[in-house]
């Protein structure tokens, strides 16, 4: 009789939390395979804000092992759109934010091009930001990328098809960015 994904899924996050871990599955992963179930996973960190929104934090999740680096990369952009539902951190992007493509050079370069909903390049494109909200979805974005795809060392971000000058007016989105790990906690 066969398994069903369910199943084992419900008794990894045990055994796991049972062990003192605390993971999330994405679950745009989990939807897209779950009669395809891999027979390995892989942990990523991906970085969200801090609960006093003044810092970067770094916070596990599981993703199909074995994948292509672009693929991975599509998946752990997702996954920071999404609330972190285990530590209840929000995404810093506008709700319906997407990817609407992600392509890596042989150089180490990504560009990501986001489809940003009401998003107008040159004015307060996000909203009501400050320095530091920008500047924490920018590197909440890089780091989640350059810190787990080794074949990424910067990232280049577009808003819907075209360069942005920047999210909100404070930080410029006009070059590429590479990891700042100074603003982790």
């Amino acid at each position: 009789m066969k398994k069903k994904p369910a199943k084992w899924v419900g008794l990894f996050l045990i055994f796991s939390l049972l062990q003192g871990g605390r993971v999330q599955i994405d679950s745009s992963w989990a939807a897209d395979h779950a009669e395809n179930r891999p027979t390995a996973l892989t942990r990523a960190r991906l970085y969200f804000a801090d609960p006093d929104q003044a810092r970067l934090t770094a916070r596990e999740r599981l993703f199909a092992s074995g994948i292509d680096p672009r693929d991975f990369g599509v998946n752990i952009l997702n996954g920071l759109f999404e609330p972190d539902a285990l530590s209840g951190f929000k995404p810093f992007w506008p709700p319906g934010t997407s990817v609407r493509a992600f392509f890596m050079g042989q150089d180490g370069r990504a560009f990501v091009d986001l489809a940003v909903k009401g998003f107008k390049s040159g004015e307060a494109g996000i909203g009501n930001t400050d320095t530091i909200s920008e500047l924490l979805a920018v590197y909440a974005m890089v780091n989640s990328l350059t810190l787990n795809i080794p074949q990424i060392r910067e990232v280049k971000i577009l808003i819907n098809g075209s360069d942005a000058k920047s999210l909100g007016g404070h930080v410029s989105l006009d070059g590429f960015f590479k990891s700042n790990l100074v603003l982790v906690k």
